[in-house]
């Protein structure tokens, strides 16, 4: 709790700073003032939560500083002190908002009640102020998901105007997440380089901005802060710009070109920044070909931003080869087609859905790959030591039938013949090292019954393990 001390009296303020200061260990003076003028350029610079203000001053006084400081900084808290028990004094504190009066010399016990007082106001402001910052942030995040899903209503239309009533253009920059890149940092360095408003976003695998300019600006304006924001962030981020607008449905479109942008440049690495009209035009087969690209890492809204570039260029033949394309795709990542025939897609929504349909497949698919990439590694540290399916798929934070399942299709053998056939391979590189014996062998991967380890080796190999030695020491 950050407290100024006002008194014209050296010894007044060094008296209140010992008691307040060994009063609790939260509670920080940060500063002092001699007269009231010095007061108020200390309560903007220090932004204290309370003030101790002596009325009589020389110069200034602290009723005069107190009307100041409520009007510049109306969080403030002050508590009046003075030796003078008049009505007037009292009359003209109310009138500026200020409710505790304390008389010198104040008694220990009265200045700490009312100390606790502030205190508790103090708290239940901030309190108050944190509720309606997470309700606004919630709200106007709200706002941007409408504008890019598509589901712009008289509501958002209303929000908007009334967080940004000066607004004369909009735009969106999408972010890839670089290795090094949180919210935290995005949002620093926006406030940096960002005279205008923004609003922030986590969408799948981007960062998405919705900024928001109180004066007129060009596509020039634009190129100069994605630069800048480019150098701030550093070279594994690539940023989108989308086109600049002024109606709300007109929202959409700029996101998805944006998003298109991001992840173009990303992909080729040639810039890292830019609007999507400055791709270079594709041939067909290319366009197809990032198609299938895009859906195969899940990237739903850069497939489908892809297509309406490819649907305007093409035949229906040429959408046809692209459908086998995509369905051949899942089947050789051994997933299921999506049940769309070919002769049901008739429009782009049609197209739409059929692409979203397969990059949720997809999606899935590559979730599952990782999450088996790391049950992999666990399981090729930890397999000379007994092992179950239950360790590993806490280890992956999926339930034990979940992480069977999926483990069974993407290994095509079960947790246990899997785990076995580690073992057996290690085993046979460590007999034919002929370094240890069988019996330490059968403890160094993972059984402790040497005779359960030599069924199990004669059944993966055709021989028991000192039949197996025996073979190599012939050689």
């Amino acid at each position: 709790m950050k407290i100024l001390i006002v008194d014209d009296e050296l010894l007044e303020r060094k008296a209140m700073r010992k008691m307040l200061s060994s009063y609790h260990q939260e509670i920080e003076i940060v500063g002092e003032a001699e007269n009231g003028r010095k007061a108020v350029e200390l309560a903007g610079q220090l932004q204290p939560n309370i003030i101790f203000m002596d009325i009589k001053m020389p110069g200034m006084t602290g009723l005069e500083a107190s009307r100041m400081i409520c009007e510049m900084h109306p969080h403030i808290k002050i508590i009046l002190v003075s030796a003078y028990d008049t009505f007037a004094y009292a009359k003209q504190a109310i009138q500026y908002g200020i409710k505790d009066y304390i008389l010198k010399p104040g008694r220990k016990s009265e200045i700490l009640s009312t100390l606790n007082r502030m205190i508790e106001e103090v708290q239940k402001d901030q309190k108050k102020d944190e509720s309606e910052k997470e309700t606004t942030s919630i709200l106007k995040e709200s706002v941007v998901f409408n504008m890019i899903r598509r589901q712009v209503d008289e509501k958002t239309e209303t929000l908007l105007a009334y967080f940004y009533p000066k607004l004369q253009h909009c735009y969106f920059i999408v972010f890839s997440k670089g290795r090094h890149m949180t919210e935290a940092s995005l949002k620093k360095a926006l406030n940096q380089l960002l005279v205008e408003k923004f609003i922030v976003v986590k969408v799948k695998n981007a960062f998405v901005v919705l900024v928001i300019e109180e004066k007129n600006i060009e596509k020039a304006d634009q190129l100069i802060t994605a630069k800048k924001l480019s150098i701030v962030l550093g070279k594994d981020t690539y940023l989108g710009l989308g086109t600049l607008f002024t109606e709300i449905d007109e929202a959409s479109l700029s996101y998805e070109r944006a998003y298109a942008a991001c992840f173009y440049y990303k992909a080729n690495e040639k810039s890292h920044y830019g609007f999507f009209s400055n791709v270079e035009s594709k041939t067909k087969e290319e366009l197809m070909a990032r198609i299938v690209q895009e859906v195969e890492n899940g990237h739903e809204d850069m497939a489908k931003e892809l297509f309406k570039q490819f649907a305007l260029e093409t035949s229906k033949a040429d959408r046809d080869r692209l459908y086998i394309q995509l369905q051949t795709s899942l089947e050789k990542h051994q997933l299921i087609p999506v049940e769309m025939p070919i002769s049901t897609l008739y429009t782009d929504e049609d197209w739409s859905t059929f692409l979203q349909l397969v990059c949720m497949k997809m999606s899935t698919y590559n979730q599952s790959k990782h999450t088996m990439e790391v049950a992999k590694q666990y399981i090729e540290k930890h397999f000379t030591k007994p092992l179950t399916l239950e360790e590993v798929a806490l280890e992956v934070k999926l339930s034990p039938t979940y992480f069977s399942k999926i483990f069974k299709e993407y290994f095509r053998a079960t947790f246990i013949e899997y785990v076995t056939k580690n073992r057996m391979e290690e085993a046979r590189k460590l007999i034919q090292e002929n370094e240890i014996s069988l019996k330490e062998i059968s403890f160094l991967i993972g059984y402790n019954d040497p005779n359960y380890f030599s069924r199990v080796f004669k059944k993966h190999y055709g021989d028991s393990p000192r039949q197996f030695q025996s073979h190599i020491l012939k050689k």
